[in-house]
């Protein structure tokens, strides 16, 4: 029997290794071409190759990969087609959309340029925030979604950062309206620990002019017999926004009584 060399076995290998690559660059370069065709557009197609992208060890992790799962995922959350939506599923497409987005512009600016995935990445971003912000307004309607509303609202406050052109805010999305949902899904779930971390964020916000946050704040901290701190927080809500003077007064005093 004929000895094969170890360096005929590491050149078949290499070779091996090189084509497999190979074949999942062509097939994201074919994610690309499809997306960027809107007469001729293919998302079956499309997100069949860019799973087969994200399922191999060589590309599964390539800035361009998670930008174009983003798009891809994102027009599937948004889509109104019967035929695109039974694509979605277990319903994460939003999530999914988000979160590589997150994976994408953590990259470095040289990874991003590449295989043409930054103007994409720019306009899907913000298709991903607004499919991520109805998902959790949906499941805010429900007891029992604080987990869930809180995965959503948290991405869509993640991806404002990037979002240099304000487009999520031109479409009524905002870090405000995020942290306010996750506060309220805690108070319906009754989760008065959570609802201390997102009140405080609310106030924290200069421009936030919700006199609600600091009262609720007051109340939590007035059933914890906490007067001292529940006073402080009606004091920084008068400070804040003086024209609710008067409801901060009548607690204060409620607060005195007790």
């Amino acid at each position: 029997m004929k000895k094969v060399s170890i360096k005929t076995i590491l050149t078949f290998a290499l070779t091996l290794i090189v084509g497999t690559s190979f074949g999942q660059i062509k097939l994201l370069k074919g994610v690309r071409d499809n997306m960027m065709d809107d007469r001729f557009k293919d998302l079956k197609l499309a997100k069949y190759e860019i799973d087969k992208v994200m399922l191999d060890p060589d590309t599964k992790d390539l800035c361009a990969s998670f930008a174009w799962k983003g798009v891809v995922y994102s027009d599937i959350a948004l889509s109104t087609d019967e035929e695109i939506l039974a694509l979605d599923a277990d319903g994460t497409a939003a999530k999914q959309a988000g979160e590589a987005f997150l994976k994408y512009f953590a990259c470095g600016e040289e990874e991003q340029e590449r295989y043409d995935a930054k103007e994409a990445a720019k306009i899907y971003l913000t298709y991903a925030g607004i499919a991520c912000f109805n998902k959790g307004i949906q499941a805010s309607d429900q007891k029992g979604n604080f987990n869930v509303v809180k995965d959503y609202m948290t991405i869509v406050d993640k991806l404002m950062a990037y979002d240099k052109d304000e487009k999520l805010k031109g479409n009524n999305v905002s870090s405000e309206k995020a942290n306010y949902l996750i506060w309220r899904a805690a108070y319906i779930d009754s989760l008065v620990d959570q609802e201390i971390i997102y009140l405080q964020k609310l106030m924290d916000y200069p421009s936030y002019m919700n006199s609600d946050v600091f009262v609720r704040m007051a109340e939590i901290y007035s059933a914890r017999k906490e007067y001292e701190k529940a006073m402080g927080f009606l004091e920084k809500g008068k400070a804040k926004i003086p024209q609710k003077s008067s409801s901060f007064l009548d607690m204060q005093i409620n607060i005195e009584i007790d």
